[in-house]
């Protein structure tokens, strides 16, 4: 298998996939007591109305945000999540003995272990999430232990040194401290988690008939801007274009061809 390669620190090329999540862990979020998820490079959830799937891609989208830096509505609205009441977070299972904070954490394949333990707005710690707790490291130890009262994180020289009382609205994975050690590994999974989006393709924005209220490249979480990415991919060089063709056609039975063509100006169905 052929893989675009990068160099590292000690100038050897890492793969492409590099950071790629391959468990996810909830605890204590709406309908989920706890969770476990195994990741492979496809992921599907099937299950009726009700029964968390939701639940489970907003809880992923809070450890983006957590990871990204800082968890609020603004950023929570960014990557799709929905949004919703103060205290409607938290986990109220009456099965279960409810958790005190939300934890989450994602594990990569190299063996990097990002986790935050984070408190939502509950109208008397305004609109942005606290940390209460945040780690990122692997086996061999944490490269940052982040607490309510401030913390340790290893520096250029292996040598640990003490954080003093932060921001609680502040996550600190993302901007390591001045002097922290730099790991290609934690850069990697990171990249990959702060990426999460969920998109929700509607079909008024697929249309164009509706704006596209989170416009990204090369698709909008609501579908906008999906012919126009198409065509970037038919057009790509080499075999790209035809090579998704061809896999089109061999899924889709009943199609004889895919194109993109400008949009037709609507009938004047006035009456005369």
């Amino acid at each position: 298998m052929a893989t675009a390669k990068r160099r590292g620190s000690a100038g050897k090329a890492r793969p492409e996939r590099a950071g790629a999540v391959e468990c996810i862990t909830i605890e204590g979020f709406k309908s989920i007591a706890t969770a476990t998820l195994d990741l492979g490079l496809l992921n599907v959830f099937v299950g009726a109305n009700g029964s968390g799937k939701s639940s489970l891609f907003e809880a992923i989208a809070v450890l983006a945000a957590a990871a990204a830096g800082r968890i609020d509505s603004i950023e929570l609205d960014r990557r799709g999540a929905r949004l919703s009441p103060i205290g409607r977070y938290a986990t109220h299972l009456t099965t279960t003995k409810a958790p005190k904070l939300i934890s989450l954490g994602a594990l990569s394949r190299e063996g990097t272990d990002y986790r935050a333990s984070v408190r939502p707005p509950d109208g008397s710690n305004g609109t942005a999430w606290h940390y209460r707790r945040e780690t990122i490291g692997d086996a061999a130890g944490l490269d940052l232990d982040r607490r309510v009262r401030g913390g340790s994180f290893l520096d250029e020289g292996d040598i640990r040194q003490h954080l003093p009382t932060l921001d609680p609205s502040r996550g600190l994975a993302s901007s390591m401290p001045p002097g922290a050690r730099k790991s290609f590994k934690i850069d990697d999974v990171l990249a990959r988690l702060t990426s999460f989006m969920i998109f929700d393709l509607l079909t008024p924005t697929l249309r164009g008939t509706a704006s596209e209220p989170m416009a990204n490249e090369a698709l909008g979480l609501r579908g906008g801007r999906l012919a126009e990415a198409l065509e970037e991919v038919l057009a790509s060089p080499g075999r790209r274009g035809a090579s998704l063709l061809e896999d089109f056609r061999a899924l889709i039975e009943w199609s004889d061809d895919v194109d993109v063509t400008a949009p037709t100006k609507p009938q004047d169905r006035s009456l005369s």
